[in-house]
């Protein structure tokens, strides 16, 4: 800033020939060009003078005259629907012209006369008052002048009002008068020049020379040719006419491309760099740009432009649209320091993006005006874009989309996952169409044919065969309240709930000899599951057959060998004749369907809990409130925006396909009406204890149960990620009060809440965070949510799905109201039909796939942090990971049945699937 004001002072006493200095588009803030703008053709013959009539009265300072050239643009580009400000050169009274669309674009200042010659507009209404004679002398003495040496008009141009050209009083009666004495008036007379320095406010004329640049350099599609005049690319020129060769500072830059499928591009793409102490001129990167491919330049400036905060790519239509990735864009600075710019995003039509450097900062942490203008029109932009909306009542708030193709660009699924998972559908569709399953509408005959549909799908692992053997054995059916799909239903039971009426005598033959149902629950051995969301929920039917669901209660025992096994089930919620208590020493068949009809329910309370609800949806809403309210530079999302991943993408995909009226959950039966109760009456059930493992497995009385593989692996992964964020967290935020003041942060916590938790404060959910320890547990919680909790809830559907005995998406007789009616053919009949089946299968393979281009858990391939401490704690955080997967490996190996589902190499980063 010292340089620039003492080269301004330097160039006071300017000398007779001089040029006048003439303030840039991007110093008054110019929107870009709409379209493709037409070359003009010098040497002109032509000057129109036109006053702007609003504002009104003159600017006199460069905020006003700035600001006063916006409101033109837009009012031009709004309401006229022109491609830009219509007139080439606005003066004010504050001793500048201001550069609009220049020496080398057609304007639309004067109707059927825009190629002739150039638009001259003066800021004001000067119908009865005259502009300052300084403003007039500006025009008169230096721009036109200047315009005839450098070779943009004729020395014989004539100057013309606009109303002598069109049916207007432009440009004002007192103004029109006064330019009738100027020489060129009639186009003859010698052009008289002035040295008068204008006083008060001024910008300095490097400032200028940073910004300015000739305009056919900014022109990509004529960057290769010469210049069509005397200035060359080189070239510019101070206040005082000297020209001066941009060679003080040469900064190295290269711009890297993603490596995805079409993220090259013929377009062409140009930069500049924005520093504290200036910018520098547009340079033109390449018109060609390949995957994974880097292109290196040299940008040349007048001077050191102080730290690089920001840069701007410019992406220009050649021929055809074609989108383009960048992955990052690196600077190095004369001085050698390297700037990284992470990108990673698309930038599509006719656009320019403005990327910050890389390193995280919060709103406190900023301190030039330009990068807070830059934060608050960014998070302006993205809540525009990314708007709430009720997909139902009383359930959490989701993006405000119909379908996937309304969605932006860089959260969609990639071509290759896209791709990847239509094909896999449509091959799965047709395996089963062309195999006759999907047209059956009857019942199996065996459980013996049922396994030649399984048959045709297993072979991925050894777990699905396992389950086909043992899916009726007790201590399977406990197993999976540990560790299969739905491992969070379970607690531990010390009271018996009155609508269990359970008596000592009916499981004495359960529990053993020694013992008896008061001390068991006393010692903890008792554990009991609950489906009374599901109670009275409404079904439809399937090929015209009326379906039905129950809303069970389960009792489990754990034997002195460690195992569960269930002891009691009841099929409803209110006890009485019609509502027998089932028991293992009943008939084999009786307590064959009521196992049954729990791993029915649990189906249900998985699909649409545990999994919907509690991953998918609130991952949804920690993405939405993230990209409302985090911008690009702040830590946070620097840290949480891996983890959502094609988040939004899959949602949207399942409100279209899964659970929208006539979606798969509809059709296998329960209602859609019932599919919206469930989840309303789940929400209503979240808490903030539940969300977080440590505290829900205490609450859950479930700290000491052996073989609870979900818990451990669970445990050791919650841990390397709290870990992980406690390092983030400590290093940008000093203290409590670095949080408690992050607004940022606070809106972003409001607004997971107000939308996510319908602003309910007895779900415990907070609503701000004051200290670091809060912060940390609540960045944990939203991670583990969206990757591991996910993954145990995902990742083992058609392993413990594909046998559809052991989990029935559907129940086509009522719940037995009372024992000895039970054999095979009934439970044949209840069961799914064969389409409903096929159609089953199909879903679960598709939902438990593995697709091309998956992120597993510490992958991190876009590197938004560039500080090195983050990067450390990254690698210190996929070590742990490492550390986990092999005592996993090493613990499976010994297993007869293992648990996989938490192994880091099978958790994914994010709800992606």
């Amino acid at each position: 800033m010292f340089a620039w004001l003492l080269l301004a002072v330097s160039v006071c006493a300017r000398p007779s020939t001089e040029c006048p200095a003439i303030v840039p588009r991007c110093l008054w803030d110019a929107r870009p060009y709409r379209g493709t703008p037409a070359l003009l053709k010098p040497p002109l013959g032509s000057v129109f003078l036109h006053h702007t009539l609003e504002p009104a009265q003159p600017c006199r300072t460069f905020g006003a005259c700035a600001r006063a050239m916006r409101d033109m643009q837009h009012f031009h580009q709004d309401t006229r629907g022109w491609d830009d400000i219509g007139y080439s050169f606005v003066v004010g009274s504050d001793g500048y012209l201001y550069e609009g669309r220049g020496w080398h674009w057609v304007g639309a200042h004067t109707k059927g006369y825009n190629t002739q010659g150039f638009g001259i507009g003066i800021i004001g209404d000067f119908t009865a008052t005259l502009p300052d004679p300084d403003t007039l002398a500006l025009v008169r003495d230096e721009l036109l002048p200047c315009a005839v040496r450098s070779g943009h008009i004729r020395p014989d141009f004539t100057l013309r009002g606009h109303r002598q050209l069109g049916h207007t009083d432009c440009p004002g009666n007192a103004l029109f008068q006064e330019i009738q004495s100027w020489p060129s008036f009639k186009g003859t007379g010698a052009l008289r020049l002035r040295s008068k320095f204008f006083e008060g406010e001024r910008i300095s004329a490097t400032h200028l020379s940073l910004c300015s640049t000739p305009k056919w350099l900014q022109n990509p599609w004529h960057r290769h040719q010469n210049p069509p005049y005397g200035d060359g690319p080189e070239q510019d020129y101070l206040e005082n006419g000297t020209s001066l060769q941009l060679v003080m500072a040469v900064y190295k830059v290269t711009v890297a491309t993603g490596d995805m499928l079409e993220a090259g591009t013929n377009n062409s793409i140009s930069i500049t760099l924005v520093g504290s102490y200036g910018e520098s001129r547009q340079t033109t990167v390449s018109f060609l740009f390949l995957p994974g491919k880097e292109r290196s330049l040299s940008v040349h400036c007048g001077q050191d432009l102080g730290p690089i905060v920001l840069i701007r790519l410019h992406k220009w239509r050649l021929f055809l649209e074609d989108a383009w990735f960048c992955k990052d864009v690196r600077v190095t600075a004369p001085n050698g320091t390297l700037y990284r710019f992470p990108c990673y995003q698309w930038l599509e039509g006719v656009t320019t993006v403005e990327v910050r450097e890389g390193s995280g900062k919060k709103l406190v942490d900023d301190k030039l005006q330009i990068l807070k203008e830059h934060r608050r029109r960014e998070l302006a932009t993205r809540q525009e874009a990314y708007r709430w909306k009720n997909y139902a009542q009383g359930w959490p708030r989701c993006l405000n989309v119909d379908s996937i193709f309304e969605l932006d660009s860089n959260i969609q699924f990639s071509r290759i996952r896209a791709n990847n998972f239509t094909g896999f559908l449509i091959f799965q569709g047709a395996s089963h169409f062309l195999s006759g399953f999907l047209l059956r509408r009857t019942s199996w005959n065996s459980l013996d044919e049922m396994r030649t549909i399984f048959s045709r799908t297993q072979g991925r692992d050894i777990v699905p065969e396992y389950v086909a053997k043992h899916w009726q054995d007790d201590d399977f059916f406990g197993f999976q309240f540990l560790n299969g799909n739905n491992p969070i239903v379970i607690h531990r039971c010390t009271t018996l709930p009155l609508k269990f009426p359970v008596t000592p005598e009916m499981v004495a033959g359960s529990l053993g000899g020694g013992t008896d149902l008061g001390k068991e629950l006393q010692e903890g051995r008792i554990f009991i599951v609950d489906y009374k969301v599901l109670e009275d929920i409404p079904t439809d039917t399937i090929y015209g057959r009326q379906q039905y669901i129950a809303a069970p209660l389960c009792l489990l025992h754990q034997g002195t060998d460690g195992l569960l096994r269930p002891i009691a089930i009841q099929l409803s919620q209110t006890p009485g004749p019609c509502s027998p208590i089932f028991l293992p020493s009943d008939d084999e068949w009786d307590w064959l369907l009521a196992k049954t009809w729990v791993r029915n329910a649990d189906f249900y309370s998985h699909q649409l809990l545990t999994h919907l609800l509690r991953t998918h949806l609130f991952g949804e809403v920690f993405a939405v409130a993230t990209l409302r309210h985090l911008p690009t530079c702040h830590p946070l999302f620097k840290l949480l925006m891996p983890h959502f991943h094609f988040t939004l993408h899959i949602n949207t995909l399942a409100r279209s396909v899964l659970i929208n009226p006539g979606g798969l959950i509809d059709k296998v039966r329960v209602t859609y009406e019932g599919l919206l109760l469930v989840v309303q009456r789940g929400l209503e059930q979240v808490t903030y204890t539940s969300l977080c493992l440590p505290d829900d497995i205490r609450h859950r009385g479930m700290s000491h149960v052996p073989n609870y593989h979900y818990r451990d692996d669970g445990m050791s992964l919650w841990e390397a990620i709290e870990s992980f964020v406690t390092g983030i967290v400590t290093f940008y935020y000093g203290g409590d009060a670095a949080v408690s003041g992050d607004t940022e942060l606070q809106a972003w916590v409001m607004d997971i809440f107000t939308n996510g938790f319908l602003g309910r404060t007895s779900s415990g959910v907070p609503s701000s965070l004051q200290t670091v320890a809060e912060l940390i547990k609540f960045l944990t919680m939203v991670m583990f949510t969206c990757s591991v909790q996910h993954a145990a809830v995902n990742n083992g559907q058609y392993d413990l799905g594909a046998f559809v005995p052991n989990a029935p998406s559907s129940m086509r007789h009522p719940p037995p109201c009372e024992k000895g009616r039970a054999f095979l053919q009934h439970f044949l009949d209840t069961i799914p039909e064969v389409a409903t089946t096929a159609n089953i299968l199909v879903a679960l393979i598709l939902l438990s796939s593995q697709l091309k281009d998956r992120r597993l858990l510490g992958q991190y391939p876009e590197e938004w942090f560039t500080e090195a401490e983050p990067r450390r704690l990254i690698r210190a955080f996929q070590g742990q990971l490492e550390e986990i997967r092999d005592r996993i490996e090493e613990r499976n190996h010994l297993a007869e049945l293992r648990y996989n589902y938490l192994n880091p190499l099978e958790t994914e980063n994010s709800i992606s699937i």
